[in-house]
């Protein structure tokens, strides 16, 4: 089992044919160990030998990790995911360039309703894809004027961080 094992990790085959392998290695050593022929410790490698291929063959699967958002200015409220954000804020706080890292923290029905919003500001705009989220960010990036002039979210005065 060592030897296989070691093969799959190695990445000697594809990754699908590694997570078919795997698999089966997986359900052999559950057999035999359900039989009393295999350790509990055959069992646990076979498991994450498994768990490695899968990462492997699957690797859009996992969550990408994103660059961190540094506010530029603050509007003295908290930014709630929950709440539909107006892209004119999102801008003001992390600046014309993040908006659309910025938006990527919102759940697609959320950014339904910025999309919305922005489609009653400029209902000349082509509708939006709504069914996958990266369609809707482009369309709000896209559809929101970056240069917000003057505007402020009117809470308090701006607040430059240094």
């Amino acid at each position: 089992m060592g030897e296989e094992n070691k093969a799959m990790t190695q990445g000697t085959a594809t990754a699908l044919h590694s997570f078919e392998e795997a698999r089966q290695m997986l359900l052999n050593v559950a057999a035999r160990h359900a039989e009393g022929r295999a350790s509990q410790q055959e069992l646990i490698a076979a498991a994450q030998a498994l768990v490695k291929a899968n990462r492997a063959a699957y690797p859009s699967m996992r969550k990408q990790q994103s660059e961190p958002l540094v506010a530029l200015r603050h509007t003295g409220r908290l930014m709630n995911t929950a709440i539909p954000p107006d892209p004119r804020e999102l801008i003001w706080v992390y600046g014309a360039d993040k908006l659309k890292r910025a938006l990527e923290e919102y759940r697609l029905t959320t950014l339904k309703l910025v999309a919305d919003s922005v489609q009653c500001d400029f209902p000349n705009a082509p509708r939006p894809d709504r069914r996958s989220k990266q369609s809707v960010i482009d369309y709000i990036v896209t559809n929101t004027p970056k240069d917000i002039g003057d505007w402020n979210p009117g809470m308090q005065p701006p607040v430059r961080i240094p």
